[in-house]
């Protein structure tokens, strides 16, 4: 009898001890001191935009030796999709991204001579980059497990994919590669010590957008605004 308590107090304990560990939440970082270098996988929705404004002349067909001034914007707007990889060192972040266009450009053209004549048309572009992003980032604890971070950097777009690229110039082909400023913000919930899950929002600004040999009575912007999440492993 005394041999049958034992065995049946035992069993209890041990089944409870493996209850109550089941029952204990799953470790994640409790402090920033805490947080760890990381790798991961990213996918993503990228908005590219630009918008150029142009000030130069063109010939009439009834006085082609004359010329009549004008005004000209041209608005660009092309959806892509991404997907990539990063190094996050906690302060720092580093990735490539391959991104690929979703359609066609939709084009805008307001023009001003006598008389105002807006046109829209879509474009086949084929536009497809790869995106080197090297940003500084500032790791908040909000409540444990969940730290969100602003963000800010640049990232350098290389063009390899455009309709007919063999037919542009080496100028030309330099020109669709653009250097942006990033500014950005995002979190990460961390589902165990070892794993997160990431949302992240970026905003660029395009700061090589004016084409080689550009006229300085012209303007150009270019723009791009991200939104994708990630999955993300600590070492």
């Amino acid at each position: 009898m005394k041999t049958a308590s034992v065995v049946i107090l035992g069993v209890v304990l041990i089944c409870g001890g493996v209850f109550a560990d089941e029952q204990k939440p799953t470790p994640t970082p409790k402090s920033l001191d805490s947080l760890k270098a990381s790798v991961g996988v990213n996918v993503g929705l990228e908005y590219l935009g630009s918008n150029d404004s142009i000030d130069t002349t063109v010939q009439t067909l009834s006085y082609p030796t004359t010329t009549t001034p004008y005004k000209a914007t041209i608005d660009r707007d092309a959806m892509l999709v991404n997907v990539g990889v990063y190094f996050d060192a906690i302060y720092a972040l580093a990735s490539v991204n391959l991104s690929l266009q979703l359609g066609k450009t939709k084009v805008t053209t307001k023009q001003t001579a006598t008389v105002t004549n807006t046109s829209v048309s879509e474009v086949e572009t084929n536009a497809g980059t790869v995106e080197f992003i090297f940003a500084g980032k500032l790791p908040i604890k909000i409540v444990e497990g969940l730290v969100v971070f602003p963000l800010l950097g640049f990232s350098y777009d290389v063009n390899l994919l455009y309709k007919n690229k063999d037919q542009l110039t080496t100028e030309q082909k330099a020109d669709l590669n653009d250097l942006y400023v990033l500014l950005g913000a995002g979190g990460d919930l961390y589902l165990s010590r070892t794993v997160y899950l990431r949302g992240l929002v970026k905003i660029g600004l395009n700061l090589t957008a004016a084409p080689s040999g550009s006229s300085s009575s012209n303007t150009y912007g270019g723009y791009k605004t991200d939104i994708g999440v990630a999955l993300g492993f600590t070492f």
